[in-house]
């Protein structure tokens, strides 16, 4: 029997940890929290460390190039994913008996939000979380469990992109990679590069 009140407790913890990230004060903090992340959910987050930014520190320099406020943002991102995949089943949570299970079998309820602003022309904004949602929600067949992680990361790289130059650089490697693996992906994760690219 899984443990409904640990996955309620799973999730309360992750949601403290997103609510850090949003309120990181500069780069000494970020690095703190970045540390802090990696280390709670190293073992449960496949590729936690993937595409992070490393920057890099010449011997007997003292200045650390790391975007480690960038690193937050792709945290943040893949503790949202974390969260979703646990209520959507595909994250495995430990219900006590030693043994690992999906938490799939209990009666999970999963509520999709759509985030819609109106204007006399309806326009509709696509949040990365909902994006990543989609992209859970693809079959296995069409793309792996690690597949959707990557993703994920791409999108989430995408996102925290500042300057328009660099965000077209990492969505040409994104899109490349997508037009590989099909048809199916496409269609969960092109509407959120397009309008990334357009912003």
């Amino acid at each position: 029997m899984i443990n409904l009140t640990a996955i309620a407790e799973k999730e309360e913890l992750i949601d403290s940890y997103i609510a850090r990230c949003d309120s990181v004060n500069g780069s000494f903090e970020a690095k703190k929290l970045q540390e802090e992340i990696i280390g709670v959910f190293g073992n449960e987050i496949s590729n936690i460390r993937g595409s992070l930014n490393k920057g890099f520190n010449a011997i007997g320099t003292p200045y650390d190039s790391t975007d480690y406020c960038g690193n937050i943002k792709l945290l943040r991102a893949k503790l949202v994913n974390h969260r979703i995949n646990i209520k959507q089943g595909s994250a495995f949570v430990n219900d006590n008996s030693g043994k690992e299970a999906k938490n799939g079998q209990a009666s999970v309820v999963v509520q999709q939000y759509n985030n819609q602003s109106m204007s006399s022309n309806v326009s509709v904004s696509i949040s990365l979380e909902q994006t990543i949602e989609n992209i859970n929600q693809l079959p296995e067949s069409a793309l792996s469990a690690d597949d959707k992680e990557l993703l994920a990361g791409k999108l989430a790289q995408i996102s925290v992109e500042k300057e328009p130059e660099s965000r077209w650089e990492k969505a040409k490697g994104a899109l490349k990679w997508i037009a590989e693996k099909g048809i199916e992906v496409g269609i969960a994760a092109l509407p959120y590069i397009v309008q990334a690219l357009t912003k």
